[in-house]
């Protein structure tokens, strides 16, 4: 597919992506080569001029200069910005800025391009320096699609899970007992200040990992009854860019409370051989055999 005056592009009719001059290789009206190209601005370009480029291991956008064949300075830059198995597209002339904003404490959080065209293809370049030290630059190219904001999200940390429970309550029967299970202690450095709002997920599971492995339910605060036993409490949490965070060690009890000692009546002390000279204190466990006493 023709490009601009004499110079021409194929990919896919060869397997490889090459610009060139059309004269040199196809002969066309004179079959003397016109131009000459090489990647980098015509002020500065690479030291190798040829009648073609290899754009293989090109990442668009890309400056190209075309020199007449023969000068040995000035030309045409061309900035390469995109191409696929049969188009090229192209921009002439130096790169101009559209939008430019200054920071001095970090990166902003955003930008307004609502001032960009829509449907058109730019190059976003950031440069940054301490003062002291020579500036680094990083470049991306972007489609403009009738965004009105540049968002930078900084790079996500981890949540941490952590519990807060009981580590005994008492049964008020054969059934179990209630347990509230708090995990407002976790964390999450991305969240807003003061809050824990970057977390999106809390899961229980009551004894994680094993046979008996059980859901509990979900939520930051959790009451929920669990029977005679002891067991491992099993918390994750979940952020917003579904990184996860699991605590396991938690281990509450579940055990039945003693019944509250009685005093042997005199009755009881002076019956047959086991009388006893004083009271006698005994405790039972929730629901003892009837006559056990």
């Amino acid at each position: 597919m023709t490009g601009a005056r004499s110079r021409a592009f194929t990919n896919v009719a060869i397997g490889t992506p090459y610009l060139f001059d059309i004269d040199t290789f196809m002969h066309c009206a004179d079959g003397l080569p016109d131009y000459q190209l090489a990647l980098g601005t015509c002020d500065a370009p690479s030291p190798s001029f040829d009648a073609f480029i290899d754009l293989t291991s090109v990442v668009p956008p890309a400056a190209v200069c075309v020199r007449k064949y023969g000068a040995g300075l000035g030309g045409i830059d061309l900035s390469v910005l995109r191409f696929d198995a049969t188009t090229l597209d192209f921009s002439i002339g130096q790169e101009t800025s559209v939008l430019r904003v200054e920071f001095s404490s970090g990166i902003p959080s955003q930008i307004d391009i609502s001032g960009l065209e829509a449907g058109q293809t730019y190059r976003l370049i950031i440069t940054v320096t301490d003062g002291n030290t020579v500036p680094i630059t990083t470049a991306a190219t972007f489609a403009h699609q009738h965004e009105t904001r540049m968002v930078f999200a900084p790079p996500n940390s981890p949540p941490h899970a952590s519990i807060v429970s009981q580590s005994t309550v008492e049964c008020a029967g054969p059934s179990g007992g209630a347990v509230t299970l708090d995990a407002s202690t976790s964390t999450d450095p991305d969240s807003s200040p003061g809050t824990n709002d970057d977390i999106l997920a809390y899961e229980w599971a009551r004894d994680p990992g094993q046979p008996a492995e059980q859901p509990l339910g979900s939520g930051p605060v959790l009451s929920v009854t669990l029977p005679l036993g002891s067991h491992t409490i099993g918390l994750r949490v979940t952020d917003s860019k579904g990184v996860t965070s699991v605590h396991l060690p938690s281990t509450t009890r579940c055990g039945l409370a003693p019944r509250p000692s009685r005093r042997a009546t005199s009755s009881e002390r002076t019956t047959g051989s086991r009388a006893t000279p004083g009271p006698i204190s005994s405790s039972f466990p929730f629901g003892a055999p009837e006559g056990s006493r």
